[in-house]
């Protein structure tokens, strides 16, 4: 295990000296396109589960 913690120690001061230790955030950055989107689907979920709530709350429950 102790290979291991040192492999990683060694990796991550590596990576900080070359100045690539975040690199990965600009990697995997998520599109603007993709932002956009997501962002038009979460509204219209919340617009057509907010028609369904009101469209239930009128309804009358079976009486048995």
């Amino acid at each position: 295990m102790n290979w291991l913690i040192g492999y990683l120690a060694m990796d991550v001061r590596t990576k900080w000296n070359k100045g690539t230790l975040f690199s990965h955030r600009d990697r995997y950055r998520a599109d603007t396109r993709t932002k956009a989107v997501c962002s038009l689907a979460s509204t219209a979920l919340v617009a057509a589960s907010l028609v369904v709530v009101i469209a239930l709350v009128p309804a009358q429950p079976v009486r048995a």
